[in-house]
């Protein structure tokens, strides 16, 4: 009997050693990987571009068998315990809980508006927020495989309590509030992935806003709560530092360029938007040009319509399609001897393209559609400004650029179209030709841009090659321009007489050409590229289905490296999707 009783006493004492040495190993791992995370991380943006041109060589010089390679590394990775155990629960939910809890400031800062990484890495904001997105899906498949060892754990408990009569012994090792805060945060986060995917968050665009501000703050507390017992809570604190730093940079950029609002004694009046409706489905919207604020072609800004938005801290981005030229500038004033011709120029830059801050906004649900109710009664908008921001490609080293845009999408290619004429005829630009590529549903579209685009084209330089090509998917082209002159004349309207009056001097030009049908883009792209010489720069902008087929257009062999090892063009695609991730 006290035979049995030492054998017992021995394997109890063998058990605890295991589990103390399983414990040890769980505690210096729960400490390390996250730090090997990040090694991993950084390694790899800094050696990313080695291993893009390694794994194109190897692709195209050796033939690899895949399965030598992977089939001994799955055997790599083991997930056996002391005890000899075979994928350990333990192990996977802790070790996925940490990894996640240690990418949180990663997910945080490609959230932000403002931060040190676009400017490191060069990639802008919307580019980040990508990377935000799929960061904190891969987070919350992380944290569900956590949560789901977490569950598993409190079964065997259940198990130990009603089946074998043993104690519960579940939360009894932390304090109370430790399975709660945890439990919290992940319905928290649940909630905001669910409204964060593309066809909810396109079609409640404010609904998505109020669940994952309020969502996250939740899900940040109740994680510092819940990781802060295993020592985990310094991957989560920085988090509020870093959302903190960028909420207070946005306000001090509010303020400073809206400054005249928020005085007791300043005009109001000065930051009222003016909202016309061009057609049932898209509105523009125009702000008086502030003298201290300066963008690049293409950027946006957060807008805050504090008459319009139904929160005040509610901020909705437009792409500015205007360009923040002064006129004087743009009509190329170079001395004293020539103010007077510079002064005939300017002259005819009236088009408010070249004056104000000028949206062209898609109108869908929401705040866009409040805003066609101001539009139709003709009422003005407070408008406050937050930015500018994105990472705009500079094209004045590129020899010939190419934009391509797809209806609202001139919001973006527009301006980028007047800030390349203007850098030219100012003599900081090398482009020797532009090609404008604009598909629109109705002939209608081209009254928004009409006068922008012919003052556009009176200003450019004689040695410039410009070609303009408009394609109307939808609907017959008029037989000649007569019609729009009859339209306005059976109107009786002297605006619809301006706007007939302006796109028919447009298309006068001969750098103009009005097309029926969609355009090909496979064939425009691959006729540009084999005339081009030099840099060649594609950018564009519209729906998700134009980026693709432009991709495809300017993949291999089209704008390889092999084409420039020839002598072919150097092709640079810059793409601004509608699309959500």
């Amino acid at each position: 009997m006290a035979a049995s009783m030492t054998a017992s006493g021995s394997l109890a004492a063998r058990d605890e050693l295991q589990l103390q040495g399983d414990d040890d190993i769980l505690y210096i791992r729960s400490k390390l990987y996250p730090k090997q995370t990040w090694y991993c991380i950084a390694c790899f943006v800094a050696t990313v571009s080695f291993f893009q041109f390694g794994s194109w060589v190897a692709l195209k010089l050796v033939r690899v068998d895949i399965h030598r390679y992977w089939q001994p590394l799955l055997t790599s990775f083991s997930a056996t315990n002391l005890e000899g155990g075979k994928l350990d629960l333990q192990y996977w939910k802790l070790r996925a809980g940490d990894i996640a809890t240690a990418q949180l400031p990663l997910v945080t800062v490609t959230g932000t508006k403002n931060n040190v990484l676009a400017y490191l890495v060069g990639i802008p904001e919307d580019k980040l927020n990508y990377i935000h997105r799929m960061t904190a899906r891969v987070v919350f498949v992380l944290l569900w495989v956590h949560s789901g060892g977490e569950f598993g754990r409190e079964v065997k408990a259940l198990m130990r309590l009603f089946v074998c009569r043993l104690p519960w012994k579940v939360w009894s090792d932390y304090c109370w509030y430790f399975i709660p805060m945890g439990l919290l945060g992940m319905v928290a986060f649940s909630l905001v992935c669910l409204v964060s995917l593309r066809p909810i968050r396109s079609k409640a665009y404010e609904l998505f806003f109020v669940i994952h501000f309020f969502g996250v703050l939740v899900f940040l507390l109740g994680g510092y709560y819940h990781a802060k017992i295993p020592q985990s809570g310094s991957y989560v604190w920085p988090c509020f530092l870093i959302w903190a730093l960028d909420r207070f940079i946005r306000f001090v950029r509010v303020v400073v360029y809206n400054h005249g609002y928020f005085w007791p004694f300043g005009r109001r009046e000065a930051f009222h938007a003016s909202v016309e409706l061009l057609s049932p489905k898209f509105i523009r919207l125009r702000i008086a040009r502030p003298r201290h604020l300066r963008w690049r072609p293409g950027q946006l800004v957060y807008l805050i319509l504090p008459g319009v938005s139904r929160l005040p801290t509610e901020a909705h981005p437009f792409t500015i399609a205007s360009v923040d030229t002064p006129v004087t500038e743009v009509a190329g004033v170079s001395g004293d001897l020539e103010k007077e011709k510079a002064q005939a120029q300017a002259a005819v830059v009236s088009e408010p393209y070249w004056r104000e801050m000028v949206f062209l906004v898609d109108v869908r649900e929401g705040i866009t559609k409040r805003l066609v109710k101001y539009a139709r009664e003709g009422r003005k908008v407070a408008a406050l400004i937050d930015g500018p921001y994105g990472l705009i490609p500079d094209l004045k080293d590129d020899d010939e650029v190419v934009f391509v845009a797809g209806g609202s999408g001139v919001t973006f290619t527009l301006p980028t179209f007047m800030g390349a004429i203007t850098d030219v005829r100012a003599g900081k630009s090398i482009t020797r030709k532009i090609v404008w590529i604009w598909a629109i549903r109705d002939l209608s579209y081209i009254d928004w841009v009409s006068k922008a685009l012919q003052e556009a084209l009176e200003l450019a330089p004689p040695d410039l090659s410009i070609s303009i090509r408009i394609y109307v998917t939808s609907g017959e082209l008029p037989v000649s321009h007569q019609k729009f002159d009859s339209e306005s004349v059976h109107n009786g309207d002297s605006d619809s007489d301006t706007k007939s009056s302006a796109v028919t001097s447009l298309l006068d030009l001969s750098a103009v050409q009005l097309c029926s049908g969609r355009p090909d883009l496979h064939i425009l792209l691959r006729d540009e590229v084999a005339t081009a010489s030099g840099r060649l720069s594609v950018s564009v902008c519209g729906s998700a289905a134009i980026a693709q087929t432009c991709r495809s257009a300017l993949n291999f062999p089209v704008g390889g490296p092999s084409v420039s090892l020839k002598g072919g063009p150097n092709v640079i695609l810059h793409v601004d999707s509608f699309s959500y991730a």
